[in-house]
């Protein structure tokens, strides 16, 4: 959790250094999650489908499952999906 932590608030940093906002608008839908951001005075919004962000999750879980087995000197072998109650997939890795 540190790892994850300390990665969230560098990129928090980072977009407070850049004056970039970003927020999620009440007006998301049941496919996708609609973020307002504010950068350099413009406003502006994107939509993030739900399938890409669980993906996106899911790898990087994957990445910090695999830092941590570094960390404690766990060989990776074999990558094995897990699928989460929530419906994500993350890799763990043997």
């Amino acid at each position: 959790m540190d790892m994850i932590q300390k990665d969230h608030v560098a990129l928090k940093k980072k977009l407070k250094e850049r004056e970039i906002k970003v927020w999620e608008s009440e007006q998301s839908s049941p496919t996708s999650l609609r973020h307002e951001y504010k950068c350099r005075g413009y406003h502006e919004h994107f939509h993030l489908l739900h399938e890409v962000a669980k993906t996106q999750i899911s790898v990087q879980l994957g990445q910090y499952i695999s830092k941590v087995f570094k960390k404690t000197g766990i060989a990776q072998k074999t990558a094995v999906p897990i699928l989460l109650d929530s419906g994500f997939y993350i890799y763990w890795f043997f």
